[in-house]
């Protein structure tokens, strides 16, 4: 990404990074405040996600039963674009102003 001059920043796929933003998915999930269109990808890759929780609260998206063929590249993207949003939500709000 640098070598195409795109500004980028890392965001870690582990427990302590992804917990918090996976946490606020589901429950917008429940409150049914994600809307998806009822687009087949996304209701497939969100059907093959589950939530791996250790004894520390932490939470991680994991593959339902851990299977190879379950695609959870939707889920995750997601989650990782609420990480993106919880960082910079008052810059968010401030350019819709």
């Amino acid at each position: 990404m640098d070598a195409y001059g795109f500004y980028h920043e890392m965001i870690y796929q582990n427990r302590f990074v992804m917990s918090s933003p996976m946490k606020l998915v589901e429950a917008d999930l429940k409150d049914r405040l994600i809307n998806y269109n009822n687009n087949e990808i996304d209701m497939w890759c969100l059907g093959n996600a589950a939530m791996e929780m250790d004894n520390l609260g932490n939470c991680m998206c994991v593959k339902v039963n851990n299977q190879r063929s379950r695609r959870i590249d939707g889920a995750v993207s997601l989650i990782i674009l609420y990480e993106v949003y919880r960082r910079y939500r008052s810059e968010f709000a401030k350019n819709l102003r």
